[in-house]
């Protein structure tokens, strides 16, 4: 898999926030997306879910969590790289 990356957006503070470490959540309603930065401008989408209570449930950021860690091993294996977009 190659990934094109530049610099990285300033997260939209209306619609987004940090849940934990490097995971943030994008809201839509009663929808939220766990995601997190690789480099530059690319983000991964770790988890998607309905939001049933005033906090994020801890099973929906573990499954994001693992994702992410799912993720940075597959990049070190060399399975995911990530080359910088030229101007």
């Amino acid at each position: 898999m190659l990934l094109r990356a530049g610099r990285r957006p300033p997260p939209d503070t209306e619609r987004s926030h940090k849940i934990a470490g490097s995971l943030w959540a994008l809201i839509q309603g009663d929808l939220r997306i766990l995601y997190f930065f690789d480099v530059g401008k690319v983000v991964i989408c770790a988890a998607a879910f309905v939001k049933k209570s005033q906090k994020t449930p801890k099973d929906e950021i573990a499954r994001a969590e693992a994702a992410a860690s799912r993720y940075e091993n597959a990049k070190k294996a060399g399975r995911v790289e990530v080359e910088e977009e030229s101007e």
